[in-house]
Formats: structure tokens, C-alpha cells, sequence
């Protein structure tokens, strides 16, 4: 998938009492083709989602999910994206909701616009990020300029960052210029970062051309009450 770009605005509205997941992108809701090559691809409109199940949102200005290998590069969102959500798990990312193929190349993704999410999570975990909102794969090259804002009541736990809320892999050339925001009343857990929310990969390896590994200039804010473990960075919440 080469070439494509979205310039229709995007809402959906859903809702279920029983577990599903729902997948929402401005390119690509959920892709399950292993091997998927997503390059040179942007959003340019506006994305709503909002609605109510036991299972899980995943939302990305150009992809919501995949669980596959894949190759993403130069990808580009540059409009807003908004999330009203009461669910168990949510996973939201200004390109990418979530990456789950711990085997893909990820390189040169770009987030311009804001997104706010009004999330009541029923027992989960949430992950946002600028850019993406979870990985297990190595990435490369992500920067984010838009604002990331988080309110919500009864998140269970919180993972929120700049470029991403929660890492679970190699990453370098990690860029956050946004604001990171996070309100909400009561919790359990929260880790809010500048550049990564919850990281548990290496960030050890400089890009070539570049003199850092991950670099935040945005202004990061925690608000919350009712919290039992609460971890604020300005370049990561929580490191493990």
C-alpha cells in the first residue's frame, strides 16, 4: 500500500455489550496481511471515534491496528484526531493505534495534529502516544508536533507519551515538540512522559546525522487524584 493519501474526515460511532474490538484509521482501520509494505502514505482530515464495548479501541491517524510483520515508512498525519471511549482497553496513536509484529521496520513517521481522548476505562489499560500508541517492534525516525491530551475517570492504567505511551522494543531518533496532558479522576496507575509514557526497550543507538536518542521540548502535565502509582518523565514516565 504505496502512495495513498486521505482527505475525507473519518468518524464512526459504535457500541456493544459484549467484548469486541474496534479499528479505526485514516488510511487503514486493521490490517492482518503479513508482510504489508505501508509507505509514502498521510492523513489530511479529521478523525472521531467514539462508542462503548467491554473489548478494546484502537485508533491511528493513518493505521488502527495490525498484528503482523510489517514495513511502515514516511507516514504522515497531519490533522486531528479525537477519542470519546468507555471500554476496557484502548490503544491510540497519532499515525499508528498499535504495532504488534515485534518483527517489523518502522522508520519516518510523523504526527502534526492533536489528539484528545475522554476515555473511562472498565478495568484495562490505555496506551497513547503522539505518534504511536504501542509497539513491539524497533522503531526509527518518529517525531510528534501535535498535543496529546488525556481526561478520563476510572483508568485503571495509563500509558501516555509524546512520540509513544508504551514501548516495548529498540528505539532510537525520537522527537516530541507537543504537550503531553494528562486529568483523570480516580486511577490506579499513570505514566505520562515526554517522548515514551512506559518503556521497556533500549534506547541506546544514535541515528546517523542526528546527536540524540529521543529529545522532548513539549511541556508535560500531570493532574490526577486517587492514584496509587504515579510516574511523570520528561522524557520517560516509567522505565523497567
Amino acid at each position: 500500500v504505496k502512495n495513498c493519501h486521505n482527505h475525507g474526515t473519518v468518524v464512526s460511532n459504535v457500541s456493544s455489550n459484549s467484548y469486541q474490538r474496534f479499528k479505526v484509521g485514516g488510511v487503514i482501520g486493521f490490517s492482518e496481511a503479513a508482510g504489508l509494505v505501508l509507505e509514502d502514505c498521510s492523513n489530511n482530515c479529521d478523525l472521531t471515534l467514539s462508542g462503548k464495548t467491554k473489548g478494546v479501541f484502537y485508533a491511528g491517524g493513518i493505521m488502527g491496528h495490525t498484528d503482523k510483520n510489517m514495513t511502515a515508512k514516511n507516514l504522515v498525519n497531519n490533522n486531528a484526531l479525537t477519542v470519546n471511549f468507555v471500554g476496557s482497553n484502548a490503544r491510540i496513536g497519532g499515525v499508528v493505534g498499535e504495532f504488534g509484529g515485534a518483527e517489523s521496520t518502522i522508520s519516518t513517521l510523523t504526527n502534526n495534529g492533536d489528539i484528545t481522548i475522554d476515555g473511562e476505562s472498565t478495568g484495562g489499560n490505555i496506551a497513547a502516544g503522539g505518534v504511536i500508541g504501542l509497539t513491539s517492534a524497533p522503531t526509527t525516525g518518529l517525531t510528534n508536533e501535535g498535543n496529546l491530551t488525556f481526561k478520563g475517570t476510572s483508568s485503571t492504567y495509563y500509558h501516555g507519551g509524546g512520540v509513544i505511551g508504551y514501548n516495548a522494543a529498540a528505539s532510537s531518533d525520537l522527537l516530541n515538540t507537543g504537550s503531553v496532558t494528562y486529568e483523570a479522576t480516580p486511577t490506579t496507575y499513570a505514566a505520562a512522559g515526554g517522548v515514551i509514557g512506559y518503556n521497556t526497550g533500549a534506547l541506546t543507538t544514535i541515528a546517523e546525522g542526528k546527536t540524540y536518542v529521543a529529545k522532548n521540548s513539549g511541556v508535560v502535565t500531570l493532574n490526577g487524584t486517587s492514584t496509587t502509582e504515579y510516574y511523570g518523565g520528561g522524557v520517560i514516565g516509567h522505565n523497567t
